[in-house]
């Protein structure tokens, strides 16, 4: 069988303009380190500039062969051939591409136009035996997928597949909506049909042409596995499942057959029905052609085998699809995932964002709230406009549902975005089940418990969360915590101004100032709970316990409802070893809705207090990894992360 066997070669071509010579150099170093992808959008992105420059063109054809991304080849050689319909090698490199795609017919006619056009070229002899091998079999492929003999009809079929994989929905439509004049029952034909009205975002019209794809060959795979990822997008997942329980009872012993079931159950997120169907599909004699090999088979069954908890064998998987097409990127960006630490990883995705966001869906998304970001109100503007996307389009509740339980990283933070403006008790209780789980980052599912917090639906308590690629059991509050300006007290100017100069002066750990700066302003205003409060800290700070302890149960005499009051006498509580009194204080603090991060600190060191003097360090631990998520950069995380690495003084003494 003919192959293109060009490679990339140099493109410093005379007449280039500098900057274009220097794209096309980037990418060939892009290329030359198998950054295939890279490679590639930089390209495109030039190509979209320059849509008929031949020197771009010949690098993406160039750089799709060596990335083994056929479907890119095809489409760019296309392109190529009719900028340079004199080259017999890139004649002969299209209609093996079409061959490469499963496009027999196509293949058939441009080995011919070859041969008629070059019939004493070097490879001539083997084009010719290609070609006859290949007429000898036209017929039992035709008839492998359903396609009359009529070879015209055939090509037709072809051209509406090619339209369709190149984004020309209303072509493909056209090309089909023509072969079904002239064969009303025709499978193929309303198939592609009903993909290219899915593409666009026509749920209606999408699963009406692949029922009457069914109502004619009841057994048909592609309508089968068609109507599952309809009904999917259209958020009829028990209609999806009831498909994809008809597609698994189907028995076609075909590559195609097994890569349709295996989408199927993969766009299910059904892990165990994904695993059977590639050990099946590996015994069948189906799938001992390398040559038939698609990496999404591969990818499938890697990603499936990784949400099972099998790393190991699931980056096999993944390289053997990257061996397949270098520049796969589904593939590539997993195994890129499995490489970051473990609080940082996601975990295994089958699709990415794009494949579950119609056009349709993408071009309202973007007409109906981007205007709404650019308003005064922009908060409330943009709820009201996604409630109305909502009402537009229903099936979004359950595709946010899918993206949070096994959608890629871009999916779930597109996901988490839109749940925080929608707070509908079924987005809720897929927020709750995505914070308990496994997936997403553990930034993400912090995100979430924020959200779930701000719509009183955070458990509240002890729970068992996944932390940093453990289960761990984490204390949990119902409670908001804002970095926005903390509470203050009014003060007059004068006053004011000493406040924030002895604030200054204790972080710049200028103590004696500090002191006497709160001293002459306690002078002016000695009701002040907060400057007590700064005072008796600094008496803390310089060893003076005693003075400290006298302040602020003063202070909490006087002022019993001041946040700082409460919880630093509760730390001295604590320590004096009257851990139940403490805790009796702080009680009532955890009723509160929404705290600022300083009285979040506050709060935590309180309870880490009480807890160390209970002798239970491992709820210290809790109430310090909250503290960590709220605010990592406190001065106060790494000394108690230090206290809790030692046995404390309660643990010596009772031995627990």
């Amino acid at each position: 069988m003919p192959k293109n066997k060009s490679r990339f070669r140099s493109l410093s071509t005379p007449g280039l303009s500098r900057q274009l010579s220097e794209h096309l150099d980037q990418a060939r170093d892009l290329a030359s380190r198998k950054r295939y992808a890279e490679a590639l959008d930089l390209l495109e992105s030039l190509l979209q500039r320059s849509p008929n420059r031949d020197e771009i063109l010949t690098a993406l054809v160039n750089v799709s062969l060596d990335a083994g991304d056929q479907a890119r080849y095809l489409q760019y050689i296309d392109r190529l051939s009719k900028l340079r319909p004199d080259d017999p090698d890139i004649a002969l490199g299209l209609a093996g591409s079409y061959l490469q795609n499963a496009y027999p017919v196509m293949a058939a006619r441009a080995f011919r136009r070859f041969l008629s056009r070059w019939p004493d070229h070097p490879r001539a002899a083997e084009v010719r035996s290609t070609l006859t091998d290949l007429q000898q079999h036209l017929a039992g492929l035709l008839a492998e997928v359903g396609l009359p003999a009529n070879e015209d009809t055939a090509a037709l079929h072809e051209e509406m597949q090619i339209r369709l994989n190149r984004g020309d929905y209303a072509g493909a439509r056209r090309i089909g909506e023509d072969l079904l004049r002239a064969y009303p029952n025709f499978p193929p034909a309303l198939n592609n049909i009903s993909l290219a009205y899915m593409a666009e975002g026509d749920h209606a019209r999408a699963i009406s042409a692949a029922q009457r794809a069914l109502a004619i060959a009841p057994d048909n795979f592609h309508a089968l596995g068609n109507l599952v990822q309809f009904m999917c997008l259209a958020g009829r997942l028990d209609e999806a499942k009831h498909y994809a329980d008809r597609l698994r009872a189907t028995s076609q012993d075909t590559y195609d057959a097994w890569l349709k079931k295996l989408e199927a159950f993969s766009l299910l997120g059904d892990d165990d029905a994904v695993l059977e169907t590639f050990a099946a599909a590996s015994r069948s004699d189906s799938f001992q052609e390398p040559v038939r090999h698609n990496p999404m088979v591969f990818h499938l069954a890697a990603a499936a085998t990784c949400r099972k908890g099998d790393e190991k064998a699931a980056r096999s998987l993944w390289n053997k699809a990257l061996q397949i097409s270098p520049a796969f990127t589904l593939a590539r960006d997993n195994l890129d995932d499995l490489r970051n630490p473990p609080g940082k990883r996601h975990g295994a995705w089958a699709f990415d964002m794009r494949h579950w966001i119609s056009a349709r869906l993408a071009n309202d998304m973007n007409a109906i709230l981007s205007p709404a970001t650019n308003r005064k109100d922009s908060e409330k503007a943009l709820s009201q406009a996604v409630q109305k996307l909502v009402q537009k389009h229903p099936e979004l509740t359950a595709i946010l549902h899918i993206l949070l339980e096994r959608g890629d990283p871009a999916g779930c933070k597109f996901a988490l975005m839109l749940a925080s403006l929608i707070k509908t008790p079924e987005i809720l209780a897929a927020l709750q089940a995505f914070m308990l789980g496994q997936r997403g980052s553990d930034e993400m599912r912090v995100e979430a418990s924020r959200i779930l917090t701000e719509a009183d639906a955070a458990p509240v308590g002890p729970v068992r969360l996944w932390v940093k690629g453990a289960w761990q059991e984490v204390l949990t509050m119902g409670f908001q915590i804002s970095g926005d300006a903390p509470p203050s007290i009014a003060h007059s100017d004068k006053v004011r101004q000493l406040g924030d100069e002895a604030i200054l002066a204790i972080q710049n750990e200028q103590l004696d100032r500090a002191e006497e700066l709160l001293e002459q302003a306690l002078q002016i205003e000695p009701d002040s709970p907060d400057l007590l409060n700064n005072l008796a800290s600094v008496y803390n700070t310089t060893d003076r316990y005693e003075e400290a302890r006298k302040v602020m149960f003063d202070l909490h005499q006087r002022f019993p409802d001041y946040f700082f009051g409460i919880t630093n006498v509760a730390q001295i509580l604590a320590r004096e070893g009257k851990p139940e009194e403490a805790e009796k204080m702080i009680q009532p603090l955890l009723a509160r809705k929404r705290l600022h991060t300083s009285e979040f600190a506050s709060l935590c060191q309180a309870q880490i207090e009480v807890w160390l003097a209970k002798g239970k360090p491992d709820a210290a631990r809790s109430w310090l990894q909250m503290w960590e998520q709220a605010n990592p950069e406190h001065p106060a995380i790494e000394f108690n992360r230090q206290r809790l690495r030692k046995p404390n003084i309660w643990q010596k003494i009772t031995g627990r």
